[in-house]
């Protein structure tokens, strides 16, 4: 998870690349977090992901759609399936018939809010089947840092991903 939060982190900031945090709790001031390196690529490129990322939560056919309902704000987000096992090359995965423990891993990233990120989160649900254990969970996390403690104010979110 560290990683892809690492990664998200880049594509939020467009090319800066910052050590992300493992949080408990957050309270108080959010200390800066540094760029370490910032990795260049044509303007229209990071656009381009952006708004596709925008589009699985916010689009009539994204595939996190679910998740934004009733969404304060707009975030950039990917799902993702981890297979455990291997199947046959023509074979039809029926999670039902696989034992849980090898059942696929949910993975859900994100960043918010989409005009001006402050956060970035990866989560990974082993076993979940599917992004759609892992997208609520995100939710969860952006709604504590956004809405929970007011922060869709962009003065009171510089922190986390805007500092540097």
């Amino acid at each position: 998870p560290m990683q892809l939060a690492a990664a998200t982190t880049v594509l939020a900031t467009r090319g800066q690349a910052r050590t992300p945090r493992l949080l408990r709790s957050v309270a108080g001031q959010t200390q800066p977090n540094e760029a370490r390196e910032t990795i260049t690529a044509p303007p229209a490129y990071w656009d381009a992901v952006h708004e596709s990322m925008r589009a699985v939560v916010h689009s009539a056919r994204g595939t996190a759609r679910k998740i934004g309902e009733d969404i304060r704000y707009q975030m950039a987000s990917k799902t993702g399936t981890s297979q455990v096992i291997g199947i046959a090359q023509n074979a039809i995965y029926v999670e039902a018939e696989v034992a849980e423990r090898h059942r696929n891993h949910g993975l859900f990233i994100a960043f918010a809010p989409y005009e001006s990120p402050t956060i970035a989160v990866a989560v990974i649900v082993e076993n979940g089947g599917g992004a759609s254990a892992a997208s609520p969970i995100a939710r969860a996390v952006l709604d504590a840092w956004l809405v929970d403690e007011a922060a869709l104010d962009s003065e009171a979110t510089a922190g986390a991903l805007a500092d540097g």
